[in-house]
């Protein structure tokens, strides 16, 4: 556990305590290249130590609307080594306490190409879903490669259709914003 804080613009100290789950010691941890940029194939948690509400000011009208549209994350998707994907869906399904589903492509009957998770927001009845998927095509490879094990995609949640009524579109063609989408919801 790492203690952390940060001062707001009122002067007000928010404090908390970081933990991330240890898993780099099981024998299937995919390779260090993996994780060129370090661990992040996990998530870390945040515990308030200072209350919820002053880090995250979600009853603040002003602080949670966005011009977009933005009502939160729709979906991510996390790329994973396809040896490894059962253990990341295991993984996730205890951090998350979601069940993971998985997810079978046609023709393939006995072998999950990835694994759902859904999970809800303390603060509202919406609900996000996580994708934990084996990479196997040369752009999921190559991701992996360059951006390591981890968050791939992020699907971003508004409550309108995008351009010609589309349900999913992506934010830009390259860079960052070719792994961010927005979504209706």
């Amino acid at each position: 556990m790492v203690e952390a804080s940060r001062n707001q613009a009122d002067g007000a100290e928010i404090k908390c305590l970081v933990t991330r789950p240890e898993c780099s010691r099981h024998p299937n941890t995919p390779a260090p290249e993996l994780f060129p940029n370090g661990r992040m194939d996990v998530p870390f948690f945040c515990h308030d130590s200072t209350p919820r509400a002053d880090r995250v000011p979600n009853r603040d009208k002003e602080k949670t609307t966005h011009p977009c549209g933005a009502i939160g994350i729709a979906s991510c998707l996390i790329l994973v080594p396809k040896p490894q994907l059962v253990d990341y869906a295991y993984a996730y399904s205890l951090i998350t306490g979601a069940r993971s589903v998985p997810v079978v492509r046609e023709g393939s009957p006995n072998e999950p190409s990835a694994y759902t998770l859904v999970i809800g927001a303390p603060e509202r009845r919406r609900y996000s879903t996580i994708v934990v998927h084996a990479a196997e095509t040369d752009e999921d490879l190559r991701r992996m490669q360059e951006r390591g094990v981890g968050l791939s995609e992020l699907a971003i949640g508004i409550k309108a259709h995008g351009p010609g009524g589309k349900k999913a579109w992506q934010l830009g063609p390259t860079g960052i914003e070719s792994t961010i989408w927005l979504q209706s919801v």
